[in-house]
């Protein structure tokens, strides 16, 4: 789950391929698409969702396509969101919803897919990735993409009586988790639209950082991401060869950062070299697992307010559920406790409410409840920090 890439789309060729390219404006055009498609949809958007001591009521919020990855805007009012397979397309582009007005806006018309989308913390810039212009900027994209997938066999490593190279097989896994994208500053006032990264394959998951001018983006090399902080342009990287890092958040109240990580190991141990949760301050330094006894933990946020970090896990269950972290007090909480996939939370700026993405509703939509804070720390054995 924290290796994953768009949901739902293999792998599909685009043969027209015009898109943005340095700076763009775009029309001020609003979702032709109900907000809520019927009657039948809207009877059913507030739902129980099961917690390990009480219930609390998650309203679904999207319902057009599949839908995940909710972020909050500085404000609470809004958040984006990336959704696909709609009327209008089958992709992946950038939406707003507006909270008070239940009402979508549309912001990216890609022919590539875009994702990740992220809010700075004044609200007027949004930063995204898309596969667009990596694959304009390639030639030869759509041959080399073909050429991976068809020999990217698993089952039947020989072909034509040829052993496929091992770093080809590599390669061609690594394309299908991290396909080709560059990251994108969107300025909200005025539509337009500018590309802050210029790297061959993958740029993307990316997010304001401590200082201004500061982004951090997640770049994958020799098959592994990293993360890399950008400054005018000027890439330096952050990670070690010897870590897989993901989807890095920053608190700007705790000025510390999180983020995803997973020993780069050609043999990992199912057990022990599993995904875990990592905590440095400002400056990537003095950097320490989140908790001690990891158990597969990814696609971390932050609540400032109780200096909390949240995040999704299998942790005795089959299904990924939600659980937060207090710092000061030393606490592990579960949040929910269902039998469908939770992830990709988010809490509001005033820690009042949690967004969420879950397939409870058969495929994958986002949710809103009022954030879960007074939930008992997990007993003594369960507790990983104790």
């Amino acid at each position: 789950m924290g290796m994953r890439r768009i949901p739902n789309h293999d792998i599909f060729f685009i043969f027209v391929l015009p898109i943005i390219a340095g700076c763009q404006t775009l029309p001020k055009t609003s979702s032709s698409e109900p907000y809520v498609t019927s009657t039948k949809e809207a009877s059913r958007n507030i739902i129980d969702i099961p917690m390990l001591h009480s219930k609390l009521i998650a309203k679904q919020i999207t319902f057009v396509g599949i839908n995940s990855k909710g972020r909050f805007s500085p404000t609470g009012q809004k958040i984006s969101f990336v959704s696909q397979n709609r009327p209008s397309h089958l992709n992946s582009q950038i939406y707003e919803l507006d909270l008070q007005k239940n009402t979508e806006n549309r912001l990216t018309y890609n022919d590539g897919d875009s994702d990740d989308p992220v809010y700075s913390e004044d609200g007027i810039r949004l930063l995204f990735a898309s596969t667009t212009d990596e694959i304009k900027d390639e030639k030869n994209y759509l041959q080399r993409m073909k050429k991976n997938f068809l020999r990217d066999t698993q089952d039947d490593p020989e072909k034509n009586g040829t052993l496929i190279p091992e770093s080809t097989a590599e390669k061609a896994q690594a394309t299908k988790l991290f396909p080709p994208m560059e990251v994108y500053e969107f300025q909200l006032n005025t539509r337009t639209i500018t590309r802050l990264t210029e790297h061959e394959g993958f740029d993307g998951e990316p997010t304001f950082g401590s200082k201004k001018g500061h982004v951090v983006v997640v770049s994958v090399e020799d098959g592994h991401p990293a993360m890399y902080s950008i400054i005018k342009r000027n890439r330096k990287k952050i990670s070690s060869s010897d870590w897989s890092d993901e989807y890095p958040r920053y608190s700007v109240q705790q000025k510390a950062w999180v983020w995803q990580r997973q020993k780069t190991d050609p043999n990992p141990n199912p057990e022990t070299d599993i995904e875990t949760l990592y905590i440095a301050d400002s400056n990537f330094e003095s950097a320490a697992p989140l908790l001690k006894n990891p158990k597969g933990e990814v696609h971390p946020a932050w609540n400032q307010k109780l200096n909390e970090v949240i995040f999704s896990s299998k942790r005795n269950s089959e299904f990924y559920n939600l659980y937060a972290y207090n710092r000061d007090q030393n606490c592990l909480r579960r949040l929910t406790n269902s039998e469908a996939n939770h992830d990709f939370p988010d809490v509001s700026p005033d820690g009042e409410w949690l967004s969420f993405s879950s397939e409870i509703s058969g495929k994958n939509q986002i949710y809103l409840m009022s954030y879960p804070s007074d939930q008992p720390c997990l007993p003594e054995g369960e507790n990983p920090s104790q």
